[in-house]
């Protein structure tokens, strides 16, 4: 019994018998034979190897996938910080404008008390001197 190759390619190896054959004729069917196992074992061994690249590249279109995913999440995250200071900011920038018109107005309003004082104390000065004047005016123009 002979194996051709074209059943070999198919994986339907069989036994080679050639008893009947010259010893050469054996010694070639062995060899055919031995071919065709190593053949068959190879076989074997690129499927395995096969599967475990295509598991390899399913194991990383997924963790692509996950990074795809990560970044995509990363991306919002910093979208949502950069709003967040933004409006943040806006917060920050009205409530210093807030208080330097606080401020201001403080200012403003403390010079205007420290004019009504200064006001109040000019006019008690003048009326002081006023009355330090007839006082004077009297005593200078009294006939002695």
């Amino acid at each position: 019994v002979f194996s051709p190759p074209r059943l070999a390619m198919e994986g339907a190896l069989r036994p080679i018998d050639l008893s009947g054959g010259s010893a050469e004729a054996r010694y070639n069917a062995n060899k055919v034979h031995q071919i065709q196992t190593d053949l068959e074992t190879t076989r074997r061994e690129a499927s395995f190897i096969r599967e475990q690249c295509e598991a390899r590249v399913r194991a990383i279109e997924v963790a692509n996938a996950d990074l795809e995913s990560t970044q995509h999440r990363l991306k919002l995250d910093v979208e949502s910080v950069q709003r967040q200071l933004s409006e943040s900011n806006s917060v920050v920038a009205a409530e210093i404008s807030l208080v330097r018109n606080s401020a201001a107005r403080a200012v403003e309003d403390a010079d205007s008390k420290a004019r009504q004082a200064a006001q109040g104390r000019l006019e008690h000065v003048e009326s002081t001197l006023s009355v330090l004047g007839e006082s004077l005016g009297t005593r200078v123009g009294a006939p002695e």
